[in-house]
């Protein structure tokens, strides 16, 4: 698997596609029980995973969402814009939230060496 943390809670029995004419979107519950450590422990609930046409993407889970805005720079070039929400946003989450972003940050420089790879 190429994102191992996150394949390792991700329930694949249940996974949907769905898409319509500007957007597609994945949907998975999650189920931590034995998955990656650090993975589980930010990641809850359910995983939907939108793509809207032409150049957004939200990532959600139970209580956090991150977009991700795709700019071309050029014929080989683009910048990505991470964005981070959080339900909850005081002292006590601070580092749970932060623990979150370590592993979106992780998944997308998998997202990145696949990309280079192929």
């Amino acid at each position: 698997h190429l994102h191992k943390g996150l394949n390792s809670i991700l329930s694949y029995a249940n996974y949907t596609i769905t898409h319509g004419p500007r957007f597609w979107l994945q949907s998975s519950p999650i189920d931590a029980a034995g998955g990656e450590a650090m993975t589980a422990s930010v990641r809850q609930g359910q995983a939907l995973y939108y793509w809207l046409y032409p150049n957004l993407m939200l990532n959600w889970y139970e209580g956090y969402l991150d977009t991700n805005l795709v700019l071309p720079l050029g014929i080989d070039k683009m910048k990505v814009i991470f964005q981070f929400y959080f339900s909850d946003v005081g002292l006590s989450a601070e580092e749970k939230n932060r623990k979150s972003m370590d592993v979106s940050e992780r998944i997308q420089d998998e997202d990145h060496s696949i990309c280079v790879s192929v």
